[in-house]
């Protein structure tokens, strides 16, 4: 729900995502280049798939470009360097290496060392976006458990390109989308929404908001079921984004469950003045000396940056409503 601008920091971010798929050490024998060198062996010499082994070259001879290629680009890239050899190929094609039987994009997947990715290398990076919860909905934290021999917290990912289509693009950093499991399952394969977590240009393409009518008949009977929460296209979005947006996420129903959050917006709007913010301050300004900022998140019970959506569930309504009502 909140697009992040792919600025110098973040072109930084991906770089050192690369050279960690990239290092070797303890416990990493293997660099998914590696994996994908003996998986290219194993069909040339073993299989005797030469188109597939053409595909499995390419991400090789790409490896660099594709882990750090950036959302506007997929639809040109793929035309130009992939789109010829997918024509030739069945990407769902059932191959048997061994004992082990999978799909040809879940061979892709796993010799790029998605798994790994998921689990701990990813991690660091999505920690220094301030990314915690669902980039769809931000009404859920994007965190999963991955079960094993040693359980981990980890993080749902989607894929905005998905892998069954794009398996060239499975550990790519600006394609893999911090989400949670209902979003993820939603989203599924479509490529048709447009609405990339990166981009390079920040534009306002949803926004939530109240229908003033429903103040009013809140105000005369104190009863919350008066309230209801819509998505609008914001001012850059094409007419219909958000409602196409809803169809495949589902978000008003989602934040029907959260009227209460916005009862109490409202009771803010009303109570919260400036001789109220003065008196908190004298009282508890010493509390809040060196990080003046966390005083406005305990004033108003939320973050109110727009940078700052993605860390708490519900970020985006609450900042949305409360400059409607007046109290941002």
């Amino acid at each position: 729900m909140k697009q992040i601008v792919i600025e110098r920091h973040i072109r930084n971010l991906a770089k050192d995502y690369l050279k960690v798929l990239c290092a070797k050490g303890y416990g990493r024998h293997e660099t998914p280049l590696d994996k994908l060198h003996k998986f290219e062996y194993e069909l040339r010499k073993k299989l005797h798939m030469s188109d597939y082994v053409d595909y499995v070259k390419e991400i090789q001879r790409l490896y660099p470009i594709i882990i750090r290629l950036q959302p506007e680009c997929y639809e040109w890239f793929h035309k130009r360097y992939f789109e010829s050899l997918t024509n030739k190929i069945d990407l769902s094609k059932i191959i048997k290496i061994k004992k082990t039987s999978k799909k040809f994009y879940e061979w892709i997947s796993d010799r790029m060392r998605y798994n790994d990715v998921r689990s701990s290398w990813l991690l660091p990076f999505i920690k220094q976006l301030n990314i915690k919860t669902c980039c769809y909905c931000n009404a859920q934290y994007a965190t999963t458990v991955i079960s094993g021999t040693n359980s981990i917290a980890s993080y749902d990912l989607d894929h905005y390109y998905p892998q069954s289509k794009y398996p060239y693009l499975s550990t790519s950093f600006f394609n893999l989308i911090p989400s949670c499991g209902y979003c993820n399952r939603h989203k599924s394969n479509q490529t048709t929404l447009e609405y990339p977590l990166y981009v390079n240009r920040h534009k306002q393409m949803l926004r939530f908001e109240i229908n003033r009518s429903d103040i009013i008949k809140y105000w005369l009977t104190a009863n919350s079921e008066m309230i209801h929460i819509d998505l609008v296209d914001g001012k850059d979005a094409p007419f219909g984004f958000a409602k196409e947006y809803d169809n495949v996420f589902h978000i008003q129903k989602i934040y029907t469950a959260h009227i209460d959050e916005v009862e109490e917006i409202l009771w803010k709007s009303r109570i919260y003045s400036d001789s109220y913010v003065n008196q908190l301050m004298e009282t508890f300004g010493k509390l809040f000396a060196h990080e003046p900022e966390k005083f406005w998140r305990f004033y108003y019970g939320f973050y109110i940056k727009e940078s700052d959506i993605l860390i708490r569930p519900l970020s985006k309504m609450k900042q949305d409503i409360a400059k409607q009502v007046g109290l941002l």
